[in-house]
């Protein structure tokens, strides 16, 4: 499933259309276009994010992903955007993560075991 938050472009044959960098035209999966709800009977994780897609291409025979291509597009658009206060660590790799206590009401990562120390996750 690759999602698109970009506005969508629709022509007169009411065929979608959108800017999706992740959809550079190197698959040959087959696939179909989902708007608005039909994106979360495929994945049920996007009810909760903030910032609803507005498309998403899904390759419904799909075997592999590009995630190179995904982690750059990520990485543009968090350096983009100042208000998602992001912090990139270049030339670090994670090699290890600490969660809080699985009792805990919201499990999450704490701190991140890196090449270079460990770096502590803030809220």
């Amino acid at each position: 499933l690759s999602l698109s938050y970009d506005p969508i472009k629709e022509d007169s044959t009411n065929a979608v259309k959108v800017n999706n960098p992740a959809a550079a035209g190197k698959t040959y999966e087959p696939s179909v276009q989902l708007k608005g709800k039909n994106i979360t009977l495929h994945e049920h994780s996007i009810l909760h994010q903030e910032m609803q897609p507005t498309t998403a291409k899904y390759e419904f025979e799909s075997c592999a992903a590009s995630s190179e291509r995904f982690t750059e597009e990520l990485a543009e658009r968090c350096a983009k955007d100042p208000n998602l206060d992001v912090t990139f660590f270049y030339n670090t790799r994670v090699k290890g993560v600490t969660t809080s206590p699985p009792d805990s009401q919201q499990r999450r990562v704490t701190h991140l075991q890196t090449n270079r120390g460990v770096i502590k996750v803030e809220d």
